[in-house]
Parts: C-alpha cells; sequence; structure tokens
C-alpha cells in the first residue's frame, strides 16, 4: 500500500530540477498531503460507502462491507500516519467520518428489519449518539466507542397483549449493539462499550426516551451525567430527534446552579484522583499526572463552568481555547495545556494505530523510534523521553492552575515555585 500511495503522489506531482532535492521532498510532501485530504473527504467517503452499501442484501451483510471498507480506510490512514502526511490527531477525525459513515448506515436498515419481525410503533423515531473522544471527533483507532441511544415515538395504548414501547426499544438496542460489535469484531476500529445507561429507578436500561432523559435532567443529572452529555454529538437521528436532543443538552448546559454545584463535585473528584495517581510508566500518556486524562477533566471543568456553551461539542484543544477566551484561564495556559493534549493525543494515536494501544519501547524497530522522535519535533528517540516528561509535569502544574484558580510561576532564584491569583 505504501508503494501504490507513493506512485499516486509522484504521478500527480510536477517535481522540481533534479539538482533542488530539499523543494522536491517540500513538493512530494504537499502534494501527497492534497490527495490524502481528497482521499478522506467526508463527501468522497460517503460516495465511496454508498456504492458498498448497495451490495449490501440486510444488516448482517451490511455490517461485513462496512467492516471490511472501514478496515481498508483504516490502514490507510496507518500509513499515512506512519510516513508523516497525516498526524494521528488529524487521522482521527478522518476516523469519526468513517465510523459516522458506518453507524448512520446500519440504524435504518436494523430498525425497518425489526419492524417487519415485530411491527412498529406509532411514529418511532431513534437515534444514536457519540459521546466521550467520539464526541469531540478524536477518537483514536482501536479506542473505547461510548454511543448512546435515543428514541422517541407517539403516544401508544396500553395493551397486556403487545411489548411496551420501552421493551421494544430495549429489544431493538440489543440488536444493533450486537452488529456494533461486529463491525469491530477483533478491536481494528474500535473497542465496543455498552450502549450508555441513565441509573434510574432502579433501572439501567440502555434505551432513551427523550422524555426520559428531560425527566432526569429535571431531577437533577448526576455529574458523570454532565460530564457525559457534555461531549454528546448525533451521528444520526429521524424526525426531530435531532433538533430535541441538541435542545435538551443547550438546556442543560444552561442550568446555572445545577452547574456550580457539579463544579465543585469535580473539583473534590479531581483532588482524590490526583492523590490516587501513583502510575508510573512514562509511556502510560493517559494515566499519569498531567496526563490525557488529567487534561480531559480540566476541559469538563471548563466545560462546566460556562467555557464553550454552543450546541455542539468541541475539542479538548478547543475547549482551553475558549477558555481562555471568555476569561476563565490565562492565555498562556491555555497554550500549554493545547500543546499537551496534542502531544498525548498524537503519540496515544501512533501507539494505538501501531502497538494495538499498549506500547514497549523495546519492542519498536529503529525506524518507528525515529517515526515517533519525527512526531513531536525531537532529534531522537531519547530526546522523545524528557519531552514526555517536562511536559506531564507541566500540563500538572497547569491544571492545578484550571482548578485552585491560581497561577504557578518560577521564582526568580532557586527555582521556586510562586502563588498568584489568576
Amino acid at each position: 500500500m505504501q508503494e501504490n500511495l507513493r506512485a499516486q503522489e509522484f504521478q500527480a506531482v510536477d517535481l522540481p530540477g533534479q539538482g533542488d532535492l530539499e523543494a522536491a521532498q517540500a513538493t512530494h510532501q504537499k502534494q501527497a498531503r492534497l490527495l490524502c485530504q481528497k482521499e478522506f473527504d467526508p463527501r468522497e467517503l460517503r460516495e465511496q460507502f454508498a456504492a458498498v452499501a448497495n451490495r449490501a442484501s440486510g444488516s448482517d451483510s451490511l455490517v461485513n462491507e462496512a467492516r471490511s471498507w472501514a478496515e481498508q480506510h483504516t490502514i490507510r490512514l496507518g500509513v499515512h500516519m506512519t510516513r508523516g502526511v497525516l498526524t494521528p490527531v488529524e487521522a482521527a477525525r478522518s476516523m469519526s467520518d468513517i465510523l459516522d459513515i458506518c453507524l448512520a448506515a446500519l440504524l435504518p436498515v436494523v430498525k425497518h428489519e425489526f419492524e417487519l419481525a415485530h411491527g412498529d410503533l406509532p411514529n418511532s423515531r431513534i437515534g444514536l449518539v457519540a459521546l466521550d473522544a467520539a464526541g469531540r471527533r478524536e477518537l483514536a483507532n482501536g479506542a473505547p466507542l461510548e454511543l448512546m441511544f435515543i428514541y422517541d415515538h407517539d403516544p401508544v395504548r396500553a395493551n397486556a397483549d403487545t411489548i411496551t414501547p420501552e421493551a421494544w426499544h430495549e429489544q431493538l438496542l440489543q440488536r444493533l449493539m450486537l452488529l456494533v460489535r461486529q463491525l469491530s469484531s477483533e478491536g481494528m476500529l474500535y473497542e465496543a462499550k455498552p450502549a450508555y445507561a441513565l441509573r434510574r429507578n432502579g433501572s439501567d436500561g440502555g434505551a432513551l426516551s427523550i422524555g426520559q432523559l428531560q425527566a432526569h435532567i429535571g431531577e437533577g443529572a448526576s455529574l458523570a451525567d454532565l460530564r457525559t452529555l457534555a461531549h454528546a454529538r448525533v451521528i444520526e437521528a429521524q424526525g426531530d430527534l435531532d433538533t430535541n436532543f441538541k435542545a435538551l443538552r443547550q438546556t442543560l448546559f444552561g442550568q446555572r446552579d445545577q452547574l456550580a454545584t457539579a463544579v465543585h463535585q469535580l473539583a473534590a473528584l479531581r483532588n482524590q484522583a490526583r492523590q490516587n495517581q501513583t502510575v508510573m510508566d512514562i509511556w502510560a500518556i493517559d494515566r499519569f499526572r498531567g496526563g490525557l486524562a488529567d487534561l480531559t477533566m480540566a476541559a469538563d471543568y471548563l466545560l462546566l463552568r460556562g467555557a464553550a456553551p454552543g450546541s455542539e461539542p468541541i475539542t479538548l484543544p478547543a475547549t482551553f481555547e475558549a477558555a481562555a477566551q471568555r476569561g476563565l484561564i490565562a492565555t498562556d495556559t491555555a497554550q500549554d495545556l493545547i500543546d499537551a493534549t496534542l502531544l498525548w493525543q498524537n503519540l496515544d494515536g501512533l501507539f494505538r494505530m501501531t502497538n494495538g494501544g499498549r506500547f514497549n519501547p523495546k519492542a519498536i524497530r529503529p525506524d518507528q523510534r525515529q517515526s515517533i522522535a519525527e512526531l513531536t519535533g525531537t532529534e531522537s528517540f531519547d530526546a522523545v523521553l524528557r519531552l514526555i516528561t517536562e511536559t506531564s509535569v507541566g500540563a500538572s502544574v497547569r491544571i492545578h492552575e484550571v482548578f485552585s484558580g491560581m497561577r504557578l510561576t518560577q521564582g526568580d532564584s532557586g527555582g521556586a515555585l510562586n502563588l498568584r491569583t489568576a
């Protein structure tokens, strides 16, 4: 595949003279990026998938076709990534487009088959919502995929001989999630997780009606629910479900008293998590202090404080930028948090693509070490270790500023940290 891509790039570019090697390399790299952008343009991807989906004869056939198509494109993303044409962060956005297309195509097919087998409900509408990293379009290949299943329907007259709408949609969800697991049966695309469930009245079913969500929010959503909905993005929804879900999310994040309580709860949770952080593995970038999990918690804290009140979730870097624009954190604090986030996300994406997410520095080849150095902008693999250490310490300090409202600065002597109000 690498040779095939190189051939396409060289055929498409008019290289400068042989003597200007540096210019030729720069032109070739630019051409490679342009071809990659065209290849993974969302409209181009949808057109490609439409032709693939036309070959399917049902949901089982469709999921097999979708898996093959998605895996082929994932491999191509990996090749572009390891050749330096795309960063892992850029590849994650294309990965989100690929998964959105596949999941959106499955939803109506599964519902139609279920209605043929079990009957339909009046004006039933269903939807699929991406959560967490997938909601932010930051999902690295092979990472956990969190989804929420929502529905609505017109009133149904109670009948002892028929299944309830709640049970009907719950069974439909079970069928859908079986196919979601089959779409990434070997974990190449993502790690399938159960659909998100609200813990309510002793029930933990994953099929959520808009009415249930509204009632739950009215009673007081938990901190976990708020953090989840902060990164909730509709992949596909029938009828007015998309509009209604976004309106519900907007209403939730307009309840200042409830958000203020959640802010204090999250600050306390962060203090507890900080005390329990004992991970010493320098490559466990999601778990050590100043790592990806810490940065996500800091972004959630800022979102709850009103950093980005829009109707659509935004990326972690965009959250820190928005927080600075709204005066919640200093500009230099935001930039340091953005730099740390991009470093961790790029490393996480590369590790997941090339090592299944569990990185072992002793098992990688010299060329892989060089790829990691180039990705991080360092001169050698040993310098990457120093960069990770320095970034984790710096990010931890900045995260402390976010939660404490204090600025930590280097003293004029002795390197001591001084505190000042942000």
